[in-house]
């Protein structure tokens, strides 16, 4: 028997992309915190050990890793609204509904995301 999956729609397209979002958003935060913590004990090398040096230094290598992952999560949320905002991509809708309105997302993505 053959699967079936539900259509693709612009408004689940949507609620896709802000999952996405708030995830990359979630990454950013941790690793803006460890790049700054990393930075506050580079800066100050001097009076720390070698072993707290490394430490830094691995933050910094972690936090790194979570900004390329949620670049590429943000990478998968632009093509899901490009999509979305196709009309004759998986995003349209019989009915004339070709999912303009996604577009309309774009924006708050920029500034909340």
């Amino acid at each position: 028997m053959k699967r079936t999956f539900p259509a693709i729609t612009p408004e689940a397209l949507a609620v896709a992309a802000g999952r996405k979002t708030r995830r990359v958003q979630k990454k950013l935060y941790e690793a803006e915190s460890e790049i700054h913590s990393a930075n506050e004990v580079l800066a100050h090398a001097r009076q720390h050990d070698g072993r707290e040096v490394r430490q830094a230094v691995q933050r910094s290598s972690e936090a790194e890793r979570k900004v390329h992952e949620a670049v590429e999560d943000l990478e998968v949320v632009k093509e899901m609204l490009e999509h979305a905002d196709t009309p004759h991509g998986p995003g349209h809708a019989p009915g004339g509904k070709s999912g303009a309105g996604v577009k309309s997302l774009l924006p708050h993505l920029r500034r909340h995301g």
